[in-house]
């Protein structure tokens, strides 16, 4: 591949990094904003509530972490082939590290499972203690 095919590929494996984070902050709010106004949850719920967002947070995990081993692919075959004559690209480029994407992305994943988790007990145990 040659340096702007490489550079497209960058761009568009970039777009699908950010669909995915998109995607990621999209399904948490409207389950953390469905944790909000729920009042209690049964013992099934709360399990099926786990498989899903288990099921869902390692897919998303996986695809990312999948994505960005890509995009680092990519971006030390462009750092390899050079940039040319495009002196600011070249810089920006040389520069551009994304090698902590994945503790980062395993991080906020991990959080976010802590924060589902909270919110579907802490419903629970508010219950129980009204009771």
């Amino acid at each position: 591949m040659n340096s702007p095919e490489l550079i497209q590929a960058f761009i568009a494996t970039g777009q699908k990094l950010d669909a995915l984070w998109e995607f990621f902050v999209t399904v948490h709010l409207a389950m953390y904003g469905a944790l909000f106004f729920l009042k209690s949850l049964r013992a099934e719920h709360v399990f099926i509530s786990f498989v899903a967002y288990l099921f869902f947070t390692w897919i998303n995990l996986r695809a990312k972490l999948n994505e960005y081993e890509l995009y680092n692919a990519l971006l030390s075959d462009i750092k390899a082939l050079g940039v040319g004559e495009a002196n600011n690209l070249a810089a920006f480029i040389n520069g551009y590290h994304v090698d902590d994407r994945a503790f980062i992305v395993c991080l906020v994943h991990a959080l976010s499972l802590a924060a589902f988790s909270y919110l579907v007990f802490s419903i629970n145990r508010n219950e129980r203690v009204k009771k």
